[in-house]
């Protein structure tokens, strides 16, 4: 069903219910009973057009609201044969029980919608269920026994009903992924439906009616939730949801201080005393809690998702070592350090042996399966604490902390014949077998001794990688010793 349809026929309906309000009688009764069984059919055939694996949540919520309408044939029943409405009533049961299957229809779709992070919400629903508990509990639930001991609980079990269906529908607010018409019937749906009930329990509490054309609009809250499901669309409100990016929702910062801040402007203006003021201050304490360890969870995934960051903007995708900016950087830092002590360091710089012609002979491909494996080759011959980088193309450099000339001309030559010790097999697009196997050779240049910066340790190493690319290639010049390499 498509949006235009569903808002005439919203329309048509809030029509018809407001001509039987405005007749009023038995009439009316009977009108918004047809308008809720009419909802129903329409929900049912909304878990009808949905994905056998995705009709459970469906299922649920309209099990839910077929309770509440049984429930009103009870009621209407009762005030049709006495003549007045009931103060209690066995529909009473059936209204209450269908607001925790209700929130269970939304928890789980909440699980469907999100199943790897959908409990992201949940601290969040039950600091503002909290909230609403507290000023339920002030504002709605009577200070004096309202009568008998079955109004009394049901002026109880109403208002904290409400409650446990409003951290649901938080939770699913707060949700991951898109939102679009039918979500935005849903969530009208229900408020409409707790701001119905919530109109009631204050006049019930005042004992001062509005009257039943009020009274009697549960059907159109059936019925946009039962729009929603027939939506084209609806498949947003089940379908998995990217998963959250970490992103502290704005949606969840209103609410969140709207709990935060509930009890205190509860307790300031309505002059509470005695139990209620204690009751304030730990509701207060509470929801502080809870808004505490949000935020430090906020935190803590801010700095995950900020060192997940900084790993792969520093990281070359196709070798996985430092990319140039990172090497420089810890590069240079760990040259500093070693100035600062008056040590020495080594410096190499490495070039594959005519790489152009391997990109052009075996593709590109096989040219990023070279560079992947001679940077494997080359992590495997260095030390732990030595940085190896990408500089760029098939330009390779490596710092190794603490070595004089000696070793650093031996981890160098330990580099070069490890990585064209054995021959390269590269693969072939389409071909599983008989892979070209060709040998690739390095020019190895390299720098040691006490550095002030790292940028002048690998203009020496470049130096040397020069001239070892002078004297015929594959092989290893230190600087300051060409008559020596």
């Amino acid at each position: 069903m498509t949006t235009r349809r569903s808002l005439a026929l919203l329309i048509a309906a809030t029509a018809i219910y407001v001509a039987a309000s405005v007749v009023g009688g038995d009439a009316a009764l009977v009108v918004t009973d047809l308008l809720s069984l009419g909802a129903l059919a329409l929900a049912g055939r909304g878990v009808a057009m949905q994905p056998r694996s995705r009709r459970r949540p469906w299922v649920i919520i309209i099990a839910g609201i077929t309770t509440w309408f049984v429930g009103d044939l009870i009621w209407d029943g009762s005030t049709l044969l006495t003549g007045s409405m009931p103060t209690t009533s066995v529909a009473d049961i059936l209204y209450l029980l269908g607001y925790p299957v209700l929130a269970a229809g939304l928890v789980s779709m909440i699980r469907l919608r999100a199943p790897a992070d959908w409990r992201h919400g949940l601290l969040d629903a039950i600091g503002l269920a909290v909230a609403a508990a507290l000023a339920s509990w002030v504002f709605l639930v009577p200070a004096n026994d309202p009568g008998s001991r079955a109004e009394h609980f049901l002026a109880i079990a109403y208002p904290l009903s409400d409650v446990v269906l409003l951290a649901a529908l938080a939770w699913l607010l707060l949700a991951p992924g898109k939102r679009g018409v039918p979500s935005a019937m849903m969530f009208a749906g229900f408020v409409a439906n707790m701001a119905i009930d919530v109109v009631m329990l204050v006049e019930a509490a005042a004992n001062h009616p509005i009257g039943a054309w009020f009274d009697n609009a549960y059907p159109l809250t059936y019925l946009l939730i039962a729009l929603a499901s027939c939506h084209e669309g609806s498949a947003e409100l089940t379908d998995r949801q990217p998963t959250a990016d970490g992103r502290f929702q704005p949606a969840r910062i209103v609410l969140l201080g709207i709990a935060l801040f509930s009890g205190p402007i509860i307790g300031t203006f309505n002059g509470l005393t005695g139990a209620h003021r204690l009751l304030v201050l730990l509701t207060t304490a509470g929801i502080g809690t809870i808004v505490m360890v949000r935020f430090v969870a906020a935190l803590q995934d801010a700095e995950r998702a900020r060192a997940a960051l900084s790993v792969v903007a520093g990281t070359d995708d196709l070798t996985g070592l430092d990319n140039r900016r990172q090497f420089l950087e810890r590069g240079g830092r760990c040259i500093e350090r070693i100035a600062h002590t008056n040590g020495v360091a080594g410096v190499l710089m490495l070039d594959v042996d005519h790489f152009k012609q391997i990109n052009d002979t075996y593709g590109h491909a096989a040219g990023d399966a070279v560079l992947a494996e001679v940077s494997r080759r080359c992590t495997d011959a260095v030390r732990p604490d030595d940085l190896v980088g990408r500089l760029g193309g098939d330009e390779f450099a490596i710092v190794l902390p603490g070595c004089g000339e000696a070793d650093t001309r031996d981890i160098a030559e330990r580099i070069r014949t490890h990585v064209t010790g054995a021959p390269f097999v590269l693969p072939q697009p389409g071909r599983s077998a008989d892979c070209p196997a060709i040998a690739v050779t390095l020019s190895v240049g390299a720098a040691a001794g006490a550095f002030p910066t790292l940028n002048a340790a690998l203009d020496a190493a470049d130096g040397a990688l020069y001239e070892a690319k002078r004297r015929g290639r594959n092989r290893m010049c230190v600087a300051g010793a060409f008559g020596r390499s």
